[in-house]
Parts: C-alpha cells; sequence; structure tokens
C-alpha cells in the first residue's frame, strides 16, 4: 500500500511538471528570436515524457514484486504449518511433550522408540511401541504405574481448580483474605502432588504421604478406610470448608440454587481427591523400593 502511494504522488508530480512544460513551449513559440530556449524546453518536455514511461513500468514492476511477496509469504506459512503438524504427530507417537530447551532428550527419546537396520544398502527404521504413556514435562514421559497415577492426578487437577476458583464462602463470618489464602494454599499443594506423581524415577512414597497427610488430613502409611464424607475430611481442605462455612448435614446457609451448586462443586473436589489418594493407596508398593518409605 505505501508503495502504491509513492507512485501516485510521483504520478501527479510529473503531470504538474508536464503542464509547466507546456506552458513554456506555448512562452516559447511565442518569442521565436529565442530559438536556443526553445530547443531547451522541447528537450525538457521529452525528458518528462521518458520519465513519466519509466514510472509507469516501474510502478508495474513494484505491483508484481507485492504480488511475488505475498504468494512467498503465503507458500512460506504453508510450510511452516505442514512441519509443525509432522513435528505434533512426532511427538504424539512417541507420548512425550517437547521442550524448546532439550534437543538432548528429544533425540534420546528418539533413538528409544525406533530400532534402525541397514537393509540392502539404506537403512530402515522400526518403531518400538511402548507401554501404556502419558505426556508429561519430563524427557521421555512417565510409563507403567506411575503413568497411571499420572494421568488421573493430572485430570483430577485440571477438573478441580476451576470448582475451586469458583467456591465463594457460606458463612456472613468469614474473612475474605482468609478464605483466599486457604483457596491458594489448597490449590499450592494439589499442584505439588502432582508434581511429584511425575517426578523423574518415579514419586518418593514419603513425600506423596505428606503431601495427602496435609492436604486431606490422612496420612496413608496409617491403615483404616479413606474417609469419603466430606464433612470427615480434615487437613487444609478441611479447613477451608469451615471457613467456607460449608458442610452437608442439613446446612441452614444454603438458600439458593447457587449456593446449592457451591456445595456441590466442594463435593466434586472431595471425590476427585480421595479417590486420588485410594488410588494411591492401590499403587504405593509399586514405588518403594524407587522412593523409600
Amino acid at each position: 500500500m505505501a508503495l502504491e502511494e509513492t507512485f501516485r504522488e510521483l504520478d501527479l508530480r510529473l503531470r504538474q511538471l508536464k503542464d509547466e512544460v507546456s506552458e513554456l513551449r506555448v512562452n516559447a513559440e511565442e518569442y521565436m528570436p529565442y530559438r536556443r530556449e526553445s530547443i531547451l524546453v522541447e528537450r525538457l518536455a521529452s525528458t518528462l515524457s521518458d520519465l513519466t514511461e519509466s514510472l509507469r513500468e516501474a510502478r508495474r514492476a513494484g505491483l508484481e514484486a507485492q504480488k511475488a511477496l505475498a504468494a512467498c509469504r503465503q507458500e512460506l506459512a504453508e510450510v511452516m504449518d505442514k512441519r509443525g503438524t509432522e513435528v505434533r504427530t512426532i511427538v504424539e507417537d512417541l507420548g512425550w511433550k517437547t521442550s524448546g530447551n532439550d534437543p538432548k532428550g528429544f533425540a534420546g527419546e528418539l533413538t528409544r522408540s525406533f530400532d534402525l537396520r541397514e537393509v540392502e544398502g539404506h537403512v530402515e527404521a522400526s518403531w518400538n511401541p511402548r507401554s501404556y504413556s502419558v505426556q508429561s514435562d519430563l524427557s521421555g514421559g512417565v510409563t507403567g504405574a506411575q503413568a497411571s497415577l499420572y494421568a488421573r492426578a493430572k485430570n483430577a487437577l485440571d477438573q478441580t481448580l476451576p470448582l475451586l476458583d469458583g467456591l465463594y464462602s457460606l458463612s456472613p463470618d468469614a474473612d475474605p483474605e482468609d478464605c483466599e489464602a486457604l483457596r491458594e494454599i489448597v490449590r499450592s499443594e494439589m499442584a505439588e502432588l502432582i508434581e511429584e506423581f511425575g517426578a523423574v524415577g518415579g514419586p518418593r512414597v514419603q513425600r506423596v504421604n505428606e503431601c495427602f497427610r496435609v492436604l486431606l488430613g490422612r496420612d496413608p502409611a496409617d491403615s483404616g478406610p479413606v474417609a469419603f464424607n466430606p464433612d470427615q475430611i480434615g487437613g487444609t481442605l478441611g479447613r477451608l470448608r469451615e471457613t467456607y462455612g460449608i458442610h452437608f448435614g442439613g446446612n441452614a446457609a444454603i438458600n439458593s440454587i447457587e449456593d446449592e451448586q457451591n456445595t456441590t462443586n466442594f463435593l466434586v473436589i472431595c471425590d476427585y481427591l480421595t479417590a486420588m489418594l485410594q488410588s494411591w493407596l492401590g499403587n504405593r508398593a509399586c514405588f518403594v523400593r524407587r522412593g523409600g518409605s
């Protein structure tokens, strides 16, 4: 667009100059004794005519260059989109989330996932199907029992965080700052637990047990059933329940459909976390040799 405007301005200026030269030509013809000046005017008119034609040619060339540049940009965008699709396909097949600053990890995962062998003068690659794995921020992902735990925990985190963000207090005496602080503490403890499930080499048993003890008030190292009743859950989540005035035994603070939904959302959060604890209890023995107990 800027190039087109420049050509228009030049064209306008040349037209003005041609008009001025035409006027000079008329004046020169009226004063024939000044033959030398008349010849100069004719030369100037010829030069302006040549400049006008050159401008038109440059304008056509500029427009063609703009079209060629636009075509190149479109082609480049298509190539980049295709290359991005190819990379995403490789990542999905590997079950691995790439990291821009970890080229060695990416190369190592390719080496583990494909066998290369020379056949009749050329190299053939065969894919090694992996056991069940999930994408993580780890170089190579996690597999086996850890993959199962991590997938469930990550899904629980994704489902519960929006519910946690939407919780509001049913108690008129609750301090807003206390409510917000407890919400952030629960969020942080949940994120720490999921991060431990995805730790390189497997989660540390003592660390996971401590996370559950702080969050739910239930140490997995202790015997006994898991408390699924949200009114009986302790730890930070239990403190949040008390501070927010949320309970399920005839709560007089529930006065609307929104309050009922708010209470239900807290119940769903509790269900996800207690199910995660139950899953940990069922798989904990797989990690005792790695992290100790």
